[in-house]
């Protein structure tokens, strides 16, 4: 058995010291923005810094400027984010290395269990998504129609308090606020610019729900204003799209069971 080493830090300063006189040769990470955060660059220099890929959303428009500039390799799980390091590497002047693999880590953090659930409503963070209490008005439709669902907010939008979550938990809405992620007990998705839309269409093969709201869009920098990314590409191949005031299509739509062969569109996206 392989022996391991852990530690633990009780203050953001000696972790930030940690990571700088860190002396290995392989770094790897599932976070971006080393060099940016609290993941600071080794002081020594032969560290190579490589980030392996936890989400199939495009490396541009979901990230900011910094998020990837100073690692070395990049793992990418779909063509569209080999594309992206490409314009990365051509628009900072850098030479990030990339490695293809296909989505192995959906097998690590799904596990196939029975359908518990109709819906999972997961939108992603700044977006206009929770305006207008639409939140409310898609529950509250979902639940004159016998629909079960659970809704499940991202981390950054209840940090953010781009809704009150006092007044969820009032309302006594299903709730998941676990850590862990589990799409298979749901039969449907609905979110608006979230990356599981893409997970949920290669695990379940089927096509996932989409409310029409403003685009994520985190990265400012002037060089990559006009880039398309890959989720506005693809979103109108792989889901159903709907405006906000189209809830009674939606909920016609999970009625019906649909099916789709999927292996054509897999190919055309994923290694």
């Amino acid at each position: 058995m392989d022996s391991k080493n852990y530690y633990f830090f009780n203050t953001n300063f000696f972790l930030e010291l940690f990571f700088y006189i860190i002396r290995i040769k392989f770094f790897y990470t599932s976070t971006p923005g080393i060099g940016y955060n609290i993941c600071k660059k080794s002081f020594f220099k032969n560290t190579k810094y490589i980030y392996l890929q936890h989400s199939p959303v495009g490396l541009i428009n979901a990230y900011d400027e910094n998020a990837f500039k100073n690692f070395d390799v990049v793992n990418c799980i779909n063509k569209f984010q080999t594309q992206d390091i490409k314009k990365i590497n051509r628009e900072l002047k850098k030479k990030i290395k990339i490695f293809k693999s296909k989505c192995n880590y959906l097998k690590n953090i799904y596990i196939n269990t029975s359908v518990n659930y109709d819906v999972l409503i997961a939108p992603t963070w700044n977006t206009n998504f929770y305006n207008d209490e639409f939140l409310f008005k898609l529950v509250n439709k979902l639940i004159k129609n016998n629909i079960s669902y659970v809704f499940r907010p991202h981390p950054m939008s209840v940090k953010k308090k781009e809704f009150n979550l006092n007044l969820i938990k009032e309302k006594n809405l299903k709730l998941d606020e676990s850590s862990n992620l589990n799409l298979y007990p749901y039969k449907n998705l609905i979110t608006d610019w979230s990356g599981i839309m893409f997970e949920f269409f290669y695990l379940k093969e089927k096509r996932p729900l989409i409310i029409e709201t403003s685009e994520k869009k985190n990265n400012k920098a002037k060089i990559f204003l006009g880039n398309e990314s890959f989720e506005k590409q693809m979103r109108p191949k792989v889901t159903i799209i709907f405006k906000k005031e189209e809830i009674d299509n939606l909920v016609n739509y999970i009625k019906i069971p649909q099916k789709m062969n999927v292996d054509k569109l897999k190919n055309e996206i994923f290694y």
